[in-house]
């Protein structure tokens, strides 16, 4: 199965993450092709709704802290992604990985949510176990700053 989010080629940041996965049981294959970035790294989430107007929190139907999958492995969001990308010198982001938590197929899948990229980095969760407001937000968001662009998830015939 086969899906893309893609963003508004009239704004200022454009391009797609496409995802594809063989089988409910595999990994998602994710590729993020996006152009028109600040130089520098930027969080990128799947969040809950399809609503470009109100997008909502990090897609979480496991109820799990913000994380990312170097340093908590699956206790994470769905849709924590990679978490970061970094645009080049240029304002680009070519970046390909296997996700064993995002899903197309099922009662969990990503279709029709939205993919958001954040104006900061995403702190990883780092800390998610902070007391603070530092670490509640660490929970909630990675500390990752304001939407700069969103796109909703459709399926695609094909990568």
């Amino acid at each position: 199965m086969h899906a893309v989010a893609t963003f508004d080629p009239s704004s200022i940041i454009s391009g797609s993450v496409f995802f594809s996965q063989r089988a409910p049981d595999a990994p998602t294959l994710v590729s993020i092709q996006l152009w028109g970035l600040l130089p520098g790294h930027h969080a990128i989430h799947i969040h809950k709704y399809g609503d470009p107007t109100h997008v909502g929190n990090h897609y979480n139907p496991y109820g799990r802290p913000h994380g990312s999958e170097e340093l908590y492995g699956r206790c994470r969001h769905v849709g924590d992604l990679c978490n970061n990308v970094l645009a080049n010198s240029r304002g680009k982001v070519n970046y390909t990985y296997y996700d064993d938590l995002v899903e197309l197929f099922g009662e969990h899948s990503v279709v029709g949510r939205s993919v958001v990229v954040h104006a900061w980095p995403d702190d990883l969760g780092y800390y998610r176990d902070d007391p603070t407001a530092l670490g509640r937000e660490s929970r909630r968001s990675g500390n990752s700053g304001p939407p700069i662009a969103c796109a909703i998830v459709g399926l695609s015939p094909g990568p």
